[in-house]
Order: C-alpha cells, then sequence, then structure tokens
C-alpha cells in the first residue's frame, strides 16, 4: 500500500469536523495536536490536510518495512509517532527476542529489527496499548474502545 492509499483511509476513519476533548478537530487534526488556531482548523482544506499528515507521520514514518507503513501511520495518527514505534519496538522484543530499547524512537537497531516484525504481530501490540487504556480508566477510555478495537483489526 502506498502513501496515497494510506492517507485516503486514515482521511476516511477520522471524518470531518467535530468538537470533543481535543477541541476543533478537522479529519484528524486537532488544535491541541497541531498547535492550529480555531480558525485554521475549521478551514483546512484536503490539500493542507494531506501535507499537514505527510510531513507529521509520512516523513517520520517512512524508513519503515512497507509492509508496516498502514499500522504504523495509522497508529501514529492516533496515539502518537513515539507509542507507534514503541509498540513496534515491543513487538519486535516480544517475538524475536530482538534486545532494543522500547523509547518510541527509530534508530538503526529498531530499523534492523522492524524487519522482522510480521503485520500482525505489531497490530497484536497497538490492540493491547488501547486495551490497556481501557481497562485503566474505562469512564474516560470505554466510550471509544468498539471503533478502536475495529480500527486496529481493520488496519
Amino acid at each position: 500500500m502506498d502513501w496515497e492509499e494510506i492517507i485516503a483511509d486514515i482521511l476516511e476513519s477520522e471524518g470531518g469536523l467535530t468538537f470533543d476533548h481535543a477541541g476543533w478537530t478537522n479529519r484528524g487534526i486537532s488544535e491541541r495536536g497541531s498547535g492550529f488556531s480555531e480558525e485554521k482548523i475549521k478551514s483546512l482544506t484536503l490539500e493542507e490536510t494531506v501535507e499537514w499528515y505527510t510531513k507529521e507521520f509520512y516523513q517520520r514514518l517512512k524508513m519503515l518495512p512497507p509492509r508496516l507503513m498502514h499500522i504504523a501511520c495509522d497508529y501514529a495518527v492516533m496515539s502518537g509517532t513515539r507509542q507507534a514505534i514503541r509498540s513496534l519496538q515491543q513487538a519486535a522484543n516480544y517475538f524475536h527476542a530482538a534486545g532494543i530499547d522500547e523509547d518510541g524512537f527509530i534508530g538503526p537497531n529498531t530499523l534492523k529489527a522492524a524487519e522482522n516484525v510480521k503485520p500482525g504481530q505489531f497490530r497484536q501490540f497497538r490492540y493491547d496499548f488501547f486495551k490497556s487504556l481501557v481497562d485503566k480508566d474505562p469512564d474516560k477510555y470505554g466510550k471509544f474502545a468498539d471503533g478502536w478495537y475495529k480500527r486496529v483489526m481493520r488496519v
């Protein structure tokens, strides 16, 4: 799957303009997460949105194996790049005894270990992360659980 297909899927999943705990959000880009003003969020064009996602996620993750890119980018959009990489590192350590730091940063050891991680292995640690959030605070996160789990299994 190439970046154009990945970003199209992410944008479909993220939806349109909403207001929630992160302030105004448009196509998944929030006031709090982007530093954009309310006016900018509300007026984001599709082109600006794709440009922002490309800079914030694709450019940071493009060195990962292509078979993991869709999961990594979608996960990073939902939970941040460091959390996505941390789960990838956990999968590498758990399934392949990679012995790498689980620090959420992409370095040569993470890149080498990522070569062995299968999409399902990465997906398992992504699922576990969301489940841990729901288990820790069901009042806060329980309402998101079904949507999160479906998205994890789809991507």
